[in-house]
């Protein structure tokens, strides 16, 4: 980071946020996991009812509560209600719109405690009775048949034309995507809030020099936005002193593949990011997943104390981080030895969760940007092999040049850092010989460290993680599977082990090898999966062959994986800067 990147840094740094979005973030995450324990609230006739009693009960209650309030503490919104309010207010201009058509003016947050809080609703519950009394407090799952919720849904009355229910749906996969136990971190959440300055501090600057570019963040940033945005007046009033105008947020462009627009503006945004700030833009534990694994069931049930059983379970040391590594560019290779080298990666001590070695480019000599991701324990060393392909169309024919270390206690000392860069210099094999060391540059970023157990998601399911260039891709911790395209990434199941060594060649979404590779995958896997979309997901058999224009799959508890392409497709988030006003797409 040079003089000019660091006051464009500090410059974000300086953009007024009204709000604890750190604090605010670890209870939007509790509400959403509440939210994913109940999913009769993603689609349905239960659905149409929610939003009917938000629509005819939640939001008069909240106009009146706004003028005076009528309880003596906070106000507590019923589950239901809060789903359907959380996410109405993802589409702030809307939101805004509606209220001052309703009701006058923003309808806030202030003085208003989520269901899951474990706040007392008793207050609540009785203005509701009176106001309401043929309308339970808390949603009636027995109630309604398929008639009632219709003619409810349909009702003339006051109330929104935005079409909840599709602004919900596209909302369900979103949880899935922030759910990895660091989430809530203080490092990672703090990271993230000074990240999501930058990103509004990039549109700024777009927009101060007409620049058009379709801003996409990953989902650390993407987190906090949304958060901020639950904040309807405290968002309105912060972007309009620091970017001119509310940033919209839409999250109906959903396409992920090779050239679609998500593709493009996150290539586009990590040019700019990296131009503007000099750090990189790839955050791990913040990447595409690719798509939720499904529940086994889905069962409907409503309580009251939703987040009783978050602190009974005792979970086992933290010592696992996923890393993300990118080797950035080489100094004072020899003439002869370039557009020739590879740069392979292991840990220099294998550990249980990363055993295998991988390979990957180095950005300034392939022209491409390539970033691996695996997941390891939080010790040693990781271990680089700088090889030479003495003939290129000879497998097999290499040369090992030398090798050099980074201690992973460079991400913990002195202070916790979640990202590192730094210059390395390669230790030669006997007989190489140069007038000066060969330099190995290296960008890296690390999780805080959780433990094993919890990688495992508690919707059961594949455990499906992906890797993506866009916003999001996390991928589990000895597979190696490869990924070479310019779309999203992808990876491989949940039980794969060691050696997997799958390979997807995709000019779009990467696939990836389904969950029953197991422990004995080994070297019989072998799977392969072509598409020029979004790539299919290859399911627990060995050998097979997939080409596919589906959607991709996901990736498990151990995966080695690398993306390569000029850009991944980011989860679908975006922003997008146009002369004289802003546009913003961003997927759930």
């Amino acid at each position: 980071m040079d003089m000019e990147q660091e006051s464009e840094w500090n410059s974000a740094q300086n953009i007024t946020i009204s709000e604890d979005l750190v604090s605010a973030a670890k209870r939007h995450l509790q509400f959403l996991a509440a939210v994913d324990s109940n999913r009769w609230l993603y689609e349905g006739q239960t659905l149409k009812r929610a939003i009917y009693r938000y629509n005819a009960c939640w939001l008069p209650l909240l106009a009146k509560h706004s003028k005076s309030h009528v309880t003596i503490g906070p106000l507590v919104v019923p589950l239901d209600c809060e789903w359907v309010w959380h996410c109405h207010r993802l589409n702030p201009l809307r939101y805004k719109s509606d209220c001052e058509e309703f009701y006058g003016k923003i309808l806030d947050n202030h003085h208003v405690a989520s269901s899951v809080e474990g706040i007392s609703s008793k207050e609540t519950e009785e203005i509701w009775n009176k106001l309401y009394p043929n309308e339970p407090y808390e949603i009636n799952l027995s109630l309604p048949n398929t008639e009632h919720s219709e003619k409810l849904y349909h009702r003339d009355e006051k109330h929104t034309k935005y079409n909840l229910v599709l602004a919900i749906e596209r909302q369900v996969p979103f949880f899935y995507q922030v759910s990895r136990p660091y989430m809530n971190n203080n490092h990672f959440l703090e990271a993230a809030l000074a990240r999501y300055k930058g990103f509004l501090h990039l549109i700024r600057r777009n927009k101060e020099r007409s620049i058009r570019c379709f801003c996409v963040p990953t989902y650390d940033i993407d987190l906090i936005w949304h958060t901020h945005q639950l904040h309807p007046a405290s968002y309105s009033k912060d972007l309009v002193k620091s970017l001119g105008k509310i940033l919209e947020h839409d999250d109906t462009d959903q396409k992920r593949g090779k050239g679609q627009k998500l593709d493009v503006g996150f290539s586009q945004t990590i040019n700019q990011w990296e131009e503007m700030f000099g750090s990189r833009y790839w955050r791990a534990g913040a990447m595409y997943r690719g798509t939720p694994p499904s529940p086994l069931s889905t069962t409907q049930v409503i309580t009251k104390k939703v987040d009783g059983f978050q602190k009974s379970i005792d979970l086992p040391e933290e010592n696992v981080i996923e890393v993300v590594l990118e080797i950035v560019e080489i100094k004072n290779l020899p003439e002869t030895q370039k557009k020739k080298v590879r740069v392979f990666f292991s840990k220099a001590k294998p550990d249980g969760i990363f055993d295998v070695k991988r390979k990957v480019n180095i950005q300034s000599e392939s022209g491409k940007k390539q970033v691996a991701t695996f997941h390891c324990e939080a010790s040693g060393s990781i271990l680089f092999e700088l090889v030479s392909e003495l003939d290129p169309s000879k497998s097999g024919e290499s040369e090992t040049l030398g090798c050099c270390f980074m201690s992973l206690e460079d991400f913990f000392t002195p202070v916790f850092n979640l990202c590192v860069e730094k210059w390395l210099d390669l230790v030669p094999n006997s007989g190489i010989v140069g007038s000066e060391p060969i330099r190995v540059r290296v960008a890296a970023s690390c999780t805080p460290p959780f433990s094993k157990s919890s990688t495992f998601s508690t919707l059961s399911g594949n455990g499906q993680f992906a890797v993506s260039g866009g916003c999001g891709g996390g991928c589990g911790g000895g597979c190696g599977n490869m990924v070479k395209g310019g779309g999203c990434g992808s990876g491989c199941g949940g039980g794969c082990g060691g050696g997997c060594g799958n390979m997807v060649n995709s000019g779009g979404c990467g696939g990836g090898c389904g969950g029953g590779c197991g422990g004995g995958c080994g070297g019989g896997c072998g799977n392969m999966v072509e598409g020029g979309g979004c790539g299919g997901g290859c399911g627990g058999g060995c050998g097979n062959m997939v080409k596919s224009g589906g959607c991709g799959g996901g990736c498990g508890g151990g995966c080695g994986n690398m993306v390569e392409g000029g850009g991944g497709c980011g989860g679908g988030c975006g922003s997008m800067v146009k002369s004289g006003g802003l546009e913003v797409a961003v997927n759930a």
